[in-house]
């Protein structure tokens, strides 16, 4: 039966028919949602066994997923794009030991108001 889905509802409960072992949070925008949503269900039970750890930083949920990929957990984060940008030396580090993670990367959309745009704006020169 076909049904209406906030977009980071979406991505939680397909994150979670994958059936991650793992899922290492910090939650940060525009993917705070989709680990708020992850965690409801972790927590109302329909997701297990699985661990969901609360991280500190970028740096902390790829090192968390690191070390549960390379122990053989299915392992899922989510981040900012620019939150990738914090982690180069690990992901330099999983990519050639081909430890699989899944990484959900989001990006904020940029809206522009064409009603207060002034033709000569380069903003509003895509509209």
């Amino acid at each position: 039966m076909a049904r209406q889905l906030e977009g980071s509802r979406a991505v939680a409960e397909t994150v979670a028919a994958c059936r991650p072992e793992v899922i290492c949070a910090y939650p940060i925008s525009p993917q705070t949602h989709i680990v708020e949503g992850l965690s409801q269900i972790v927590k109302a039970g329909e997701l297990g066994p699985c661990e969901f750890l609360n991280v500190e930083s970028e740096f902390g949920a790829m090192s968390a997923c690191i070390g549960a990929s390379a122990a053989g957990a299915r392992t899922y984060t989510a981040t900012a794009s620019q939150g990738l940008d914090h982690t180069p030396a690990l992901n330099s580090e999983s990519s050639p030991e081909r430890m699989a993670m899944t990484l959900a990367i989001c990006a904020k959309a940029s809206v522009v108001n064409t009603s207060v745009c002034q033709p000569s704006s380069p903003a509003c020169q895509y509209q």
